[in-house]
């Protein structure tokens, strides 16, 4: 390769543009030295304080800190395995060679190793810049909806979806399509989740108290200290004040917000997978209240969830 520019620079590494001597123009991902010795003494003294506060404040307890510890160091370790990430680059691709509105971008295999990815190179506009994607006449909403469907798909459909989608990571060309970048991390769900997840949100969608009772019961996250009881009352005191609410006023990553807490409060552990979900389509939400305000995110999951409830 020749003619290496500089792009980027994160704490796993840094990002170049350069030119291959066939004339491709490519990005290259090179990851820092001793970056996995710094990271794994960083993580042995977070996971010491997290056992700590769990033995000793109930709330960190309740949300399972050493949990919620173990599943970010699988998401950092998932970064720094660079083979990994090109497998899940190619997956992406596979899964999504039906959405003409999406790009991935396509790795160079045999430049790519343990340290090193080399991949085409996205020449687009960052997501956020709304300026810029209005004075290349690019559809704002058809983008957001491309994103928010995207991570729907990846989710409930593949149960492979990328856990930060974050405006970083999301480039639109000026044709309207949306390339998203950075694979390194990536979460699983099993076909048993999905339907949980599903009928969860259908239950939450209806504000049917018991059906989200009981698929908590089926999860087996209710503690054996929890007050039933008491747990169904909070639901039902939530859920009347969002139902007077019109659709396209609920904002989805506060709901589920408030949603987690009140399971909180009543000891159900909220699994690791669960909250990566909410994390994606929290952020989801968030890049489209920031570039498309006049998108109602509840009102387009909510018929995406029904179809996928009637299907599986």
């Amino acid at each position: 390769a020749f003619d290496v520019v500089p792009l980027a620079a994160a704490s796993i590494g840094q990002v170049h543009s350069a030119v291959l001597k066939d004339g491709r123009h490519v990005a290259v991902k090179v990851q820092r030295p001793r970056i996995m010795e710094t990271m794994e003494a960083d993580l042995r003294i977070i996971r010491r304080l997290a056992s700590i506060l769990e033995r000793s404040v109930p709330m960190f307890r309740r949300m399972g800190a050493v949990a919620v510890v173990d599943e970010f160091r699988r998401n950092l370790m998932q970064e720094l395995d660079f083979h990994g990430e090109v497998r899940n680059m190619v997956r992406y691709r596979e899964m999504f060679a039906d959405e003409p509105g999406l790009l991935v971008p396509k790795p160079v295999d045999d430049l790519c190793g343990p340290r090193v990815i080399v991949m085409d190179f996205v020449d687009g506009i960052k997501v956020t810049d709304t300026d810029a994607l209005k004075g290349a006449g690019v559809d704002i909403q058809k983008v957001i909806e491309t994103g928010m469907r995207v991570i729907l798909r990846s989710i409930f459909e593949f149960g492979f979806f990328h856990c930060d989608p974050h405006p970083g990571n999301f480039f639109v060309l000026a044709d309207g399509t949306v390339a998203l970048l950075d694979y390194g991390t990536v979460a699983t769900v099993d076909s048993r989740r999905i339907d949980e997840m599903v009928s969860f949100m259908i239950s939450l969608a209806g504000s049917d108290v018991d059906g989200l009772v009981n698929v908590l019961v089926d999860m087996d996250v209710i503690g054996d200290d929890t007050d039933i009881r008491s747990l169904r009352a909070d639901l039902s005191s939530l859920l009347a004040r969002y139902r007077s609410a019109a659709l396209r006023d609920v904002q989805l990553a506060t709901f589920m917000g408030e949603v987690m807490s009140v399971a909180r409060n009543h000891a159900v552990k909220v699994p690791a997978d669960l909250l990566m979900v909410g994390k994606a389509m929290s952020i989801m939400e968030g890049i489209g209240a920031e570039i498309c305000p006049e998108f109602k995110p509840v009102e387009f999951i909510r018929p995406y969830l029904q179809n996928i409830y009637v299907e599986r």
